[in-house]
């Protein structure tokens, strides 16, 4: 769908400068990441221990996550530049368009709302008018001049609100093609998944999952079992309120859809949890292992799901 005038003069530009600085802050977070991985994970498989081919595997997996950690870091930066470029088109553009719209209405024109697009109704020829002599009745000639007035005052100003409105509409579609880019499954879909990586000592995010209610119909068997094991281990971390088990199903739905095998084809976050690649001892396919990786993260970051939760909310990750 195309920008059009009224979505200019609906638009807040600041929320496009504020949404940059996110965005910046993922793609950092990204670098801090990869720069981990390559030195200390890269430092830990150089070691005497590490000999022979699960070495060189291990080595190349790295250095493989790592180039992708530094690709994905680059496309979250042409968001964040995307991002300010749009927000200083549509600050230039609504500026402009206050101007004109102004101007229009001072020549007696219309101006249509959400196309911008201009019109004048003309007196009927007999009404009455006031001019500088006083109340006059309008002959055809009076009508057919201000009619023509109007349209050259139309023909001025239509295009500039079009070319204003273009302009933003330019940067907007510059915009999605920056998020379209960040999905390496789709990317035309002008979405982001989550950041491609989160900092370290967190979790990543692995996009959307199924909605969030506890057991769904759209859920595996074995989504349903793990949510069955996360519920009976809730107790012992002092979570037994339905709040922190409601927030628990939404953060992993987000996460995972509670699938035991997921992975982010971006930052490798693996399992239920979407645990980065470091600090975890489990497999995947095993998620009663995950699960309880997954809670003693959650206590010991956030203190509960709930909060967890609302750290998901507000950056995408947790």
């Amino acid at each position: 769908m195309s920008v059009t005038y009224g979505d200019v003069m609906k638009a807040d530009p600041s929320m496009l400068h504020k949404s940059a600085g996110a965005w910046k802050d993922w793609a950092d977070a990204v670098l801090v990441h990869a720069g981990y991985l390559k030195e200390q994970v890269g430092h830990h498989i150089d070691k005497q221990s590490w000999d022979g081919p699960p070495a060189v595997l291990a080595r190349e997996k790295v250095d493989g996550t790592h180039s992708g950690l530094i690709n994905s870091a680059g496309k979250l930066k042409k968001v964040e530049t995307a991002l300010i470029t749009a927000g200083r088109a549509f600050d230039e553009a609504k500026n402009t368009l206050i101007g004109l719209t102004s101007q229009a209405q001072g020549y007696g024109l219309t101006v249509d709302a959400k196309t911008g697009q201009l019109s004048y109704t003309p007196p009927a020829v007999g009404s009455v008018t006031m001019d500088t002599h006083g109340k006059k009745s309008l002959t055809q000639a009076d009508v057919n001049k201000l009619v023509h007035d109007a349209q050259t005052h139309i023909n001025d100003l239509q295009p500039k609100i079009n070319a204003a409105v273009a302009k933003a509409g330019r940067a907007d579609t510059d915009l999605a093609q920056a998020l379209g880019g960040l999905s390496p499954t789709n990317p035309g879909n002008g979405h982001p998944t989550g950041p491609p990586a989160a900092p370290y000592g967190t979790s990543g995010s692995h996009g959307p999952g199924p909605s969030a209610s506890g057991d769904t119909s759209t859920h595996s068997a074995s989504a349903r079992e793990a949510q069955a094991y996360a519920k009976s281990l809730m107790a012992q971390y002092g979570w037994s309120d339905e709040g922190n088990w409601e927030s628990l199903v939404k953060l992993w739905n987000q996460e995972s859809g509670w699938n035991a095998n997921a992975v982010n084809p971006s930052s490798g976050a693996a399992g239920i949890p979407q645990a980065l690649g470091h600090g975890h001892v489990f497999d995947l396919g095993d998620y009663k292992a995950q699960i309880q990786w997954g809670l003693n993260y959650i206590r010991d970051r956030y203190g509960s799901p709930s909060a967890a939760w609302a750290h998901e909310v507000s950056h995408n990750w947790y």
